[in-house]
């Protein structure tokens, strides 16, 4: 766990109240600075806090058409205006006075003399007559004095810096954020630090602790030294890498951990490969349907560092369907076959959504469904995710419909006569093996004669016939019952064996005729 850091402030000496020369006159001529037309002070005069001070200086014409500002380093503007505005300041016979009271954060002030014949006087006569002093009224003029000084410069900063290796920064740089020097006499000292001791350029970038001595040293030679102790931290969290959005299928579902370990890589700047990742959240594990799922996976390095990063398993489906069936199919033709024949006779399912395909003709052979013969269909069926199962069978169209011979002689009676199912076997059996066809069978299914055999008229009738080949076919005629004489073309009825003697079936004259 990251160390908690507390910043102390460290003071190497004890703070002082007295920040004045050994003089009155507080305005140190080494301190100020003539720049064309301006004089200014080039750091602070060191003044207690909640005080009044009276800056004077001489108040002739040459001085009239001057401009002077007082700051203090607390931010605060004491002074700020031309000469003769009498605002802040007032002429008092040779003098004008300037009395100042400083705020209570107040530690140093700054001047500026600008314009008028500041330059001249300035060229001529220094900083003469120009006096700071403690106090609410001017008093007679005296220089600036410098004092024994045995105070030591004041060293402020935090005793403890952390740095981010990663941050690359200098110690002159970590110096000037974290510490400050300042002077009862000197003020500001922060320019003149010194490194005596230095464990930290070099191992910037390495975490750790290390100790970087300073020095500061004033004008009158004391020295005040500060143990600086710099915190290299790691905060740099480490790296995952992998893509935004993986891809299975919903046939061969990947565990989450195989994925993880197969396409993504945890490493950190300083310790390389992280030892361990974790899943946060997986809304891919339990799912077996098609779809996007969110999966959110964390690691982290040594020094604690996290780093998080979500991807996107999808689940899909690029593999057709199979088409479940027969290889070889074989229809009737007395079922009046058509495609559902076909396709119902096999069944394919969505892999992505369970679901029941439709099976589909994409290719036939079959040009009509009436003609027997051996043909090649292919079967398609169409996914959700548009892939195309694809299955080519034989179909074999088997003629199973007997031939009907259609024997359209008229069979012709003389009214009164009658006919047996056997007469009308033998004259059909006589008029087929004319034709080379040998009858074993005949059964009548259809007879409108026999109701009406004493009636003139025509009259239809079917017999289902079988062959000595066990061929079945059905055989039409007519029975013509007439009363008039036979014409000369007909023929006498053939003779009948019944009950082992040669006998003429009935009266009748049986007559063939064919139609032309």
């Amino acid at each position: 766990m990251k160390k908690c850091l507390i910043a102390v402030l460290l003071m190497v000496m004890p703070f002082t109240t007295t920040f004045a020369a050994s003089g009155k006159n507080l305005l140190n001529p080494a301190h100020f600075v003539l720049t064309g037309h301006t004089l200014m002070s080039d750091q602070a005069i060191p003044v207690e806090s909640s005080e009044t001070y009276m800056l004077s200086f001489p108040d002739f014409y040459m001085l009239d058409e001057m401009h002077i500002l007082v700051t203090g380093e607390s931010g605060t503007t004491y002074v700020d205006e031309a000469m003769l505005e009498n605002v802040a300041c007032t002429p008092d016979e040779y003098w004008t006075n300037c009395p100042i009271t400083t705020d209570a954060s107040e530690t140093g002030l700054m001047f500026t003399f600008e314009g008028g014949f500041v330059a001249n006087f300035y060229t001529s006569y220094q900083m003469f007559d120009f006096q700071l002093e403690l106090g609410s009224t001017r008093t007679a003029y005296e220089p600036y004095e410098s004092s024994n000084d045995d105070t030591h410069p004041l060293v402020q900063g935090a005793g403890l810096v952390e740095v981010n290796y990663a941050k690359n920064k200098s110690l002159a740089t970590l110096i000037d954020e974290s510490v400050t020097v300042t002077d009862n006499i000197d003020g500001d000292l922060t320019d003149s630090i010194v490194v005596l001791e230095d464990g930290y350029t070099g191992n910037a970038q390495i975490p750790g602790e290390y100790i970087v001595l300073i020095s500061a040293t004033d004008e009158a030679g004391n020295e005040t030294q500060f143990e600086l102790v710099i915190l290299v931290i790691d905060e740099v969290p480490p790296v995952i890498q992998g893509p935004n959005t993986l891809s299975v299928q919903v046939d061969h579902l990947i565990p989450i951990d195989t994925l993880i370990t197969d396409h993504f890589s945890f490493t950190d700047a300083l310790d390389g490969d992280c030892e361990s990742y974790e899943i946060v959240s997986d809304d891919y594990s339990q799912k077996t349907t098609v779809g996007e799922y969110p999966v959110v996976v964390r690691t982290q390095d040594k020094a604690g560092n996290v780093r998080e990063k979500s991807f996107t398993v999808s689940i899909e489906s690029n593999l057709p369907a199979v088409i479940e069936g027969p290889d070889n199919v074989t229809l009737y033709l007395s079922d009046q076959p058509n495609d559902p024949a076909i396709t119902q006779l096999f069944s394919a399912k969505d892999r992505a959504t369970l679901d029941d395909l439709t099976i589909h003709i994409s290719a036939t052979e079959i040009v009509d469904y009436t003609q027997s013969g051996r043909f090649n269909v292919t079967l398609t069926a169409n996914d959700s995710f548009d892939n195309t199962a694809e299955k080519t069978i034989t179909v074999v169209l088997e003629d199973d419909i007997p031939p009907i011979f259609t024997y359209d002689d008229q069979i012709v009676v003389p009214l009164g006569s009658t006919m047996s199912d056997m007469d009308l076997f033998h004259v059909i059996k006589s008029y087929y093996l004319d034709q080379g066809i040998i009858v074993d069978q005949l059964s009548v299914i259809q007879d409108d004669y026999s109701e009406h055999a004493h009636e003139a008229g025509e009259y239809a009738y079917h017999a289902e016939i079988v062959s000595n080949t066990g061929e079945t076919f059905v055989h039409n005629g007519r029975i013509a019952v007439i009363e008039s004489e036979l014409p000369d073309r007909f023929f006498p009825t053939p003779l009948m064996m019944i009950g082992g003697a040669l006998t003429l079936s009935f009266a009748a004259l049986l007559i063939f005729k064919r139609k032309a």
